[in-house]
């Protein structure tokens, strides 16, 4: 974890405070796919994490047609929205258990935090070293390290729907160093419900509050 965490561009990539993505993603709900031509996030990291599986920092995923917003999806440090709103707090709960969850590898090295070592595999023919990440409230996270770059290929956890993992390919560097991972494929049970591409990463931008809470 600590070659991964120096590939992924060391204290500039676990220490960055906000990230905007934008890209596109093909998302799948009954088999067919639905292109989104624009598919951008804006993220505030969190600064610790006791609980990998739940609400952390901030964030709003916004996706579209053209100019048609399909869906928002954010998150203000308190509170999780859609496009609609304010979200019901059971819905909330399990969205946030169901989707957070790579801020695992973020903290892997933190010394609340422990590390063990399960069995090698591949990842798309690539040999990748296996680790699993323990966080303090003992949620645990299955991450997958390539053996030859140590690039980040895998992460997996448990959730209430169903075994989630993504694989993570086209990685670039920023200038500051820091690695975005430019193509990202989330799976429940085995089955691929989005495909994303992120063709652009910009950190450290100030991120307003407002931007997070949507009201209606």
């Amino acid at each position: 974890m600590e070659r991964a965490t120096a590939a992924a561009g060391g204290d500039a990539w676990r220490f960055a405070d906000t990230n905007i993505m934008t890209g596109n993603a093909t998302l799948y709900r009954a088999g067919d796919g639905t292109y989104a031509d624009r598919y951008e996030m804006r993220r505030v990291y969190p600064r610790e994490l006791p609980d990998a599986h739940t609400n952390t920092g901030k964030f709003r995923l916004d996706a579209y047609i053209k100019d048609r917003l399909m869906f928002t999806i954010s998150y203000d440090g308190e509170r999780m929205y859609d496009q609609n709103g304010p979200m019901a707090a059971e819905q909330a709960e399990k969205l946030a258990a169901s989707s957070f969850g790579f801020s695992a590898v973020r903290f892997a090295l933190d010394e609340a935090f422990n590390l063990v070592k399960m069995p090698d595999d591949q990842v798309e023919g690539n040999a990748t070293y296996f680790v699993q990440v323990i966080d303090p409230v003992g949620g645990t996270t299955l991450v997958g390290v390539d053996k030859r770059d140590y690039m980040l290929r895998y992460v997996g956890w448990q959730t209430p729907r169903g075994w989630h993992h993504r694989v993570y390919s086209d990685h670039y560097a920023l200038e500051s160093g820091f690695v975005q991972p430019g193509r990202v494929r989330l799976y429940y049970d085995g089955i691929k419900t989005t495909d994303i591409n992120w063709t652009s990463a910009t950190l450290n931008t100030e991120l307003p509050d407002t931007l997070f809470s949507i009201n209606k």
